[in-house]
């Protein structure tokens, strides 16, 4: 169990890794050094580690070109992004009960256990659009009767 005591102990941590796991974990930030620092700091306090930042930036901080380049350069993020957001545009605005096949359609991959209790739960995503909708419409409704009421314009 993680506790405050246990943490400040410094004897265990909620996810303290073995020691020699510890430095296959990589943080990625930009050169700066204040960007640096703080990367060491949150993997002191994440991984519960004992000492000073310097060895945890030397081991475990990474900020050479290429992560700088990869930190910068967004334009495989883009588009990452916008297909992203194309996929899900289609899942919403689809009108059926059987997400799963639909899904499968759009994403290439059969959905996970809990995204198919998600999908479940959610059921047809335009009925469920329109539902919202029509909620919103009524608050909005009784809001104004309520300012009428109150003589608020």
């Amino acid at each position: 169990m993680y506790d405050d005591e246990s943490a400040n102990k410094g004897d265990g941590g909620l996810l303290r890794l073995h020691s020699t796991y510890r430095h296959d974990l990589k943080c990625f930030t930009s050169d700066e050094g204040r960007c640096a620092k703080t990367a060491a700091a949150f993997l002191k306090g994440l991984l519960t580690l004992d000492g000073a930042l310097a060895p945890i930036l030397a081991i475990m901080v990474r900020n050479d070109e290429h992560t700088n380049l990869m930190l910068d350069d967004i334009s495989e993020a883009t588009k990452s992004k916008e297909k992203i957001k194309e996929a899900l545009e289609k899942l919403i605005l689809t009108d059926t009960d059987d997400m799963n096949d639909t899904w499968m359609e759009i994403l290439g991959e059969e959905p996970t256990e809990m995204e198919q209790k998600l999908l479940k739960e959610i059921g047809n995503p335009m009925r469920r659009i329109e539902t919202i909708y029509e909620l919103i419409t009524k608050i909005i409704d009784q809001l104004k009767k309520l300012l009428e009421e109150e003589g608020v314009d």
